[in-house]
């Protein structure tokens, strides 16, 4: 059974007894901030007390009870699944490159200027 027909079939005495008691609740943690407020130097400091995150929680928590109690549904949205597209790899040879300046010759060892050796006629390609 969803808690929406829950609510709709229970009988107006028990719903009413509910809403008071949420209404107590907000009431109580309104209280309680006011006293912890009061008991520091500077307001200001209650947004860095742990108790504002207490005081928070709860009004959010009584919040949403009290949307229940009212027959409001919490719709909780659905999310596309996004698919991860494979990433595609390339794997290109490297660029060859024309030296410039002075290279070594793989065949006779002599330094040469240009792309052909002098010495045994090897081209650099």
């Amino acid at each position: 059974m969803r808690l929406n027909e829950i609510v709709a079939t229970m009988p107006k005495k028990k719903l009413d007894l509910f809403k008071n008691l949420v209404s107590v609740g907000v009431i109580l943690t309104i209280t309680y901030s006011v006293f912890v407020i009061a008991t520091l130097d500077n307001p200001m400091q209650f947004f860095n007390n742990p108790a504002f995150l207490q005081v928070a929680l709860s009004l959010i928590s009584l919040s949403f009870v009290w949307k229940i109690l009212n027959g409001a549904e919490i719709v909780v949205p659905n999310k596309p699944k996004q698919q991860k597209q494979p990433q595609v790899k390339l794997h290109s040879k490297p660029k060859e490159t024309t030296p410039v300046g002075s290279w070594q010759c793989p065949k006779c060892k002599s330094y040469v200027i240009g792309k052909q050796c002098p010495k045994c006629g090897y081209t650099y390609e």
